[in-house]
């Protein structure tokens, strides 16, 4: 994204991502692929949001490993929005890189910043999980409050 603001919010003045050669129209517009894109998304939601209504409940909140997924949870229901209903859409419409660089340039900045967020907050699911299984004593450090400044971690990374 810094490379974005760097160019006056203008994605083809970004090296190596301008559309010189290419005509900017619309590309090919493919509704199977489009369609089931947004098929798979859906049906990913729905599951992800029973999923989510279960772990919210006040007696798992109060796991820092539950903590810790639902913060998860929230990552991954924002990535399949983008690369699934969002890429349906696109694909729906003919809608290209060289159609309209900016906005697809921020929607796979916005991805790729989820995708580092969500890996970073397993890496922190995985340090909680054998924290608890071998050192009680250690566990306070992923515990508590300390399980917010741990995920914060995670959006930090996703933000950077």
């Amino acid at each position: 994204m810094e490379s974005l603001i760097r160019y006056g919010w203008d994605a083809e003045k970004i090296p190596g991502y301008e559309c010189r050669d290419t005509p900017e129209e619309n590309g090919r517009k493919d509704h199977v692929i489009g369609i089931c894109f947004i098929v798979y998304g859906i049906v990913t939601e729905f599951i992800y949001t029973i999923d989510m209504i279960v772990m919210v409940r006040k007696q798992h909140r109060r796991l820092s490993c539950y903590k810790i997924m639902i913060v998860l949870g929230v990552y991954d229901m924002a990535a399949i929005f983008i690369n699934s209903l969002l890429t349906g859409y696109l694909w729906l419409n003919g809608i290209n890189y060289c159609a309209n660089p900016t906005s697809v340039y921020i929607f796979g900045s916005v991805a790729v910043a989820l995708w580092c967020g969500a890996c970073l907050n397993c890496f922190v699911l995985v340090i909680n999980r054998l924290l608890d299984v071998s050192n009680k004593a250690w566990m306070y450090m992923v515990s508590g409050q300390n399980t917010r400044n741990f995920c914060e971690f995670g959006e930090l990374q996703g933000g950077a």
